[in-house]
């Protein structure tokens, strides 16, 4: 019996402590051993009582220890550490002052071409995106009618040239009266005029190129009657250009013509053309409060398509300070919003906070709105942030 009761006590010490504590065993176990140490303390008996009391005690400082080392374990993996976070101290900055605006590319010539003449098309001889030259035939009408009206017209002149003649011989004799001749001169007159008219009116049957260019639209096709002035074609010049751009309001007194700007094409990667300002129009957009204001372009190598978006960074002169931080800092809510992660310095958590930004500055952007000096804001947030999270930080 007594070696069954040293048995059980050997298996349940070598159990899990919280299997020990969950059904009682070890003390079933101490129970026994008590029983042995209350029969005597002499032969084998003795020793073996001897053993049970060592085992207890060890069984007891093994029990003890499991329960203080697995309280100790919980404890422990229940704390998480904060993460450690890299950090802005914002600070401003002196930057150069310039007038930022969006516009497009447009061309400085550019042209709607009709006929100036009724009738009917008999041909279109380019269609859009042909380049055409100076003089170039675009476009005819028939011209049958117009031709015979140049005709009757040079017969009127050709027949009142030839009176005009033998009225002025017989002026010089003094055998014509001088109301004869000046009617007779008058009447030249008119019929040189009416043939100039009639030339003007073939010549208007042909439509020609003003300029070197290119066809961008094509109106009526040949069949069809147009009136006078009706568009039929529209031609452009590529180069030079104006980078045509918005100015607000409020920073439209810092542009003056003959200060240069920057262009830039965000379609084309790290494409800057840079060009002084041309023209700054007098009165505002009635709608949206900001100046015309055109940026001229040479554009000699066709780099600058016509109705490209663009951004014009204006050269004001002087400095002004702003807040500059890394476009990778600046996150953006499902809505749109844009915010930044900034540390709270009092309790070392962080929290969003919205932002407004501007323009560019080389590889940074500035902050308008939402962040001032002194701020801190976190370099590259986890995907597991939120607010109030406790951080540590560390300067990059």
């Amino acid at each position: 019996m007594h070696w069954l009761s040293f048995s059980a006590f050997l298996f349940t010490v070598f159990r899990p402590v919280d299997r020990l504590r969950a059904d009682g065993r070890i003390f079933r176990m101490f129970a026994a051993c008590s029983s042995i140490r209350r029969g005597g303390t002499t032969g084998p008996r003795s020793r073996f009582a001897r053993a049970c009391r060592l085992w207890s005690r060890l069984g007891f400082a093994v029990t003890g220890a499991g329960l203080l080392l697995g309280g100790c374990g919980q404890r422990h993996s229940g704390e998480v550490a904060a993460p450690l976070v890299q950090v802005i101290a914002v600070a401003p900055r002196a930057i150069q002052d310039e007038v930022v605006a969006s516009g497009t590319i447009e061309a400085v010539q550019k042209s709607q071409l009709g006929f100036l003449v009724p009738g009917r098309i008999v041909a279109v001889d380019v269609e859009e995106g042909t380049d055409v030259v100076p003089g170039q035939l675009l476009a005819r009408l028939e011209d049958s009618d117009y031709r015979d009206q140049l005709a009757a017209s040079e017969a009127r002149l050709t027949e009142v040239k030839a009176r005009f003649e033998r009225i002025n011989r017989l002026h010089e004799l003094g055998s014509a009266t001088a109301t004869d001749f000046e009617k007779l001169q008058s009447g030249l007159t008119e019929a040189q005029a009416a043939v100039d008219v009639a030339r003007r009116r073939v010549e208007y049957t042909r439509l020609t190129a003003p300029f070197a260019g290119r066809v961008v639209r094509h109106g009526p096709s040949a069949g069809t009657v147009v009136a006078p002035g009706t568009p039929v074609l529209s031609v452009l010049a590529p180069a030079p250009v104006w980078a045509t751009v918005g100015v607000p309001e409020a920073e439209a007194r810092k542009v003056q013509v003959g200060q240069p700007a920057h262009v830039i094409l965000p379609a084309v990667r790290e494409l800057t053309v840079t060009g002084p300002v041309e023209a700054v129009l007098p009165q505002a957009d009635p709608l949206s409060r900001s100046y015309t204001v055109k940026v001229r372009l040479e554009n000699s190598d066709g780099k600058l398509p016509l109705g490209a978006i663009v951004t014009a960074r204006i050269d004001a002169g002087g400095q002004r300070s702003a807040i500059l931080i890394p476009p990778q800092v600046v996150h953006r809510f499902p809505d749109g919003a844009l915010f930044v992660w900034v540390i709270d310095p009092q309790r070392s958590t962080v929290s969003r906070r919205i932002v407004g930004i501007g323009p560019p500055e080389g590889s940074e952007i500035e902050i308008v709105t939402g962040l001032e000096p002194g701020d801190r804001v976190v370099r590259t947030a986890p995907d597991a942030f939120f607010d109030g999270m406790p951080v540590r930080t560390v300067s990059p």
